[in-house]
């Protein structure tokens, strides 16, 4: 669920070999997440919970700064990208990653910022509290490419949690097993209403029937 409704962030590294079907998991969970919010939330939920990581940092720390709203205390979201090691090849990255994983305020102290608020402009230069979760795709050997020492000590690695290689138990029910993915979206719009309530002071008890699938 959005951060903007609970407190829980989870970022996901998924390596998988090339062809093992990475974009297409990634794909479906945005589509099958999409249906949810819609579902839970109403076709005008806003923000949307998803944030391309595609492009330079500084183009992503902007995008992240516009979905600021004065009546949200966060910033929520879920970045995600295809290919996690063109993420990695900026030197600014390791710190960055960590500061938006922490919810740390993020200032900005780039110059066109700075132009505009010389020109009595108000633009965005602090990120106050971020709270996203992400998912990266990418390969062993594309993530040996770029990996850096900072990576490792600065912390980055251990806040992510990584899937291997195995990615068929990973994926949602695809559309055309109507019937999977229709019993799957009930069993999260129950858990969801279920969480709602416990926050609300009711004691429930629910039975989500979590069987394997077929």
């Amino acid at each position: 669920r959005l951060p903007i409704y609970d407190t829980l962030t989870l970022w996901m590294g998924v390596i998988a070999p090339p062809g093992a079907a990475k974009n297409t998991c990634l794909r479906w969970a945005r589509e099958f997440s999409k249906d949810f919010y819609e579902r839970i939330y109403g076709f005008d939920l806003a923000p949307k919970p998803w944030i391309s990581f595609e492009g330079s940092l500084q183009g992503v720390l902007h995008a992240v700064s516009e979905r600021a709203d004065k009546n949200l205390p966060v910033i929520p979201g879920v970045l995600y990208h295809s290919e996690a090691s063109k993420i990695f090849l900026s030197e600014e990255a390791p710190a960055t990653l960590c500061q938006l994983y922490d919810g740390e305020d993020i200032e900005r102290n780039y110059r066109y910022l700075q132009r505009d608020k010389d020109e009595g402009k108000n633009p965005p230069i602090v990120i106050k509290a971020p709270q996203l979760s992400a998912v990266f795709m990418t390969t062993q050997a594309a993530l040996e490419r770029v990996i850096q020492r900072e990576m490792l000590e600065g912390g980055l690695f251990s806040r992510l949690l990584w899937l291997r290689e195995e990615l068929r138990e990973l994926m949602p029910f695809p559309k055309s097993d109507k019937v999977g993915r229709e019993g799957l979206l009930h069993r999260w719009t129950a858990w969801s209403g279920a969480l709602d309530g416990l926050r609300a002071g009711h004691d429930l008890q629910l039975d989500i029937g979590l069987d394997e699938p077929s």
